[in-house]
């Protein structure tokens, strides 16, 4: 429950019922999630900015008041994403899929608002691999090191997604 709601605060985003537009939004899109989700307003200035969010269609992904979904999604995060990104659907029948990508945990890799980051991945790929993948990170103090792997461009040889090669 979105806690303006859970706090019957209603004029957090509704004007009050006695003013000349009753529980009409106070603002809309961006603008009004903003007044309370200040952090989200700096991510308008990162250099990959999600459609929704940059065009400020909140709504598209977030329900405003109730959602039995993380973050109040109106879906879970598996079928919210796919909804958009319809060709990544196909690869889950591949041989082989990346875990989070396969339970639907975009949001492991993803910032599903805004990154620095192409693909709006939530740091420099290599650090995100590592991050999970702690084993190939030791392997960088080997002597004999696979150059894209050395320089960090794990994306070069592994899909991040699926892949019919059971190494991805």
């Amino acid at each position: 429950v979105h806690m303006p709601v859970s706090q019957k605060k209603c004029d957090s985003c509704h004007n009050p019922a006695g003013s000349e537009e009753p529980l009409q939004l106070k603002s809309s899109g961006n603008e009004l999630c903003t007044i309370c989700h200040s952090e989200k307003e700096k991510d308008l200035g990162k250099r990959h900015v999600h459609p929704p969010f940059s065009s400020g269609k909140c709504l598209d992904c977030h329900t405003p008041h109730a959602s039995g979904n993380k973050a109040l999604l109106k879906v879970d995060e598996k079928s919210l994403c796919l909804s958009c990104h319809k060709e990544e659907e196909s690869k889950m029948k591949l041989a082989h899929t990346h875990t989070p990508f396969r339970e639907g945990r975009c949001s492991q890799c993803h910032n599903p608002h805004a990154s620095d980051e192409e693909k709006l991945l939530s740091r420099v790929s290599d650090k995100l691999c590592f991050s999970c993948h702690k084993a190939e990170e030791d392997r960088l103090n080997n002597s004999h090191i696979h150059l894209p792997f050395k320089e960090g461009k794990c994306l070069s040889c592994h899909s991040p997604h699926a892949s019919e090669n059971a190494n991805q």
